[in-house]
């Protein structure tokens, strides 16, 4: 965890660090997206409100980069079941066949830092001042990008 949020270009938080988990079982590499990031909210690189009716799924390398799992796809059917989610953050690689969230969007990355970018927008989805990433735009309403499209991509709920 410290490895990918020191290679992610992020400070490691001085002192003390306890993450609390609410989960029956032991957390797997799926919950490494999310830990982190509560890890960067509190240490201030995000607000923490952004973390709120949002789900985090992935894998972190040791570099940063955001895999995908197992578990990611039945992580982000949970969160449907579950209701109360507006956006699911997973890897790239894996966000034109993760189930869509009514009502919300399911957003690919392929890093901490674009993690974090996304987390920084408000939860209509109004692009970041800073976005570079176009793929998403443009294309008809329903559809998803390719991996082609840009090295992140968005998922719509719905048509």
């Amino acid at each position: 965890m410290r490895a990918a949020i020191i290679n992610g270009g992020y400070a490691w938080p001085d002192g003390e660090l306890s993450v609390q988990l609410h989960t029956d079982a032991r957390p797997g590499p799926t919950a490494d997206l999310a830990i982190a990031c509560a890890i960067l909210a509190a240490a201030g690189y995000v607000d923490p409100a952004a973390l709120k009716r949002t789900v985090l799924l992935g894998q972190l390398g040791l570099d940063g980069r955001v895999r995908s799992t197992p578990e990611t796809r039945s992580g982000v059917r949970y969160a449907d079941i579950c209701g109360g989610y507006e956006r699911a953050i997973v890897a790239s690689s894996v966000v034109t066949t993760c189930p869509l969230l009514p009502g919300g969007t399911v957003h690919g990355v392929l890093n901490l830092r674009q993690a974090l970018d996304f987390l920084a927008r408000p939860l209509d989805g109004a692009p970041a001042a800073d976005d570079r990433c176009t793929g998403h735009r443009g294309r008809t309403p329903g559809t998803a990008p390719s991996a082609a499209d840009c090295s992140s991509g968005t998922r719509p709920a719905s048509a």
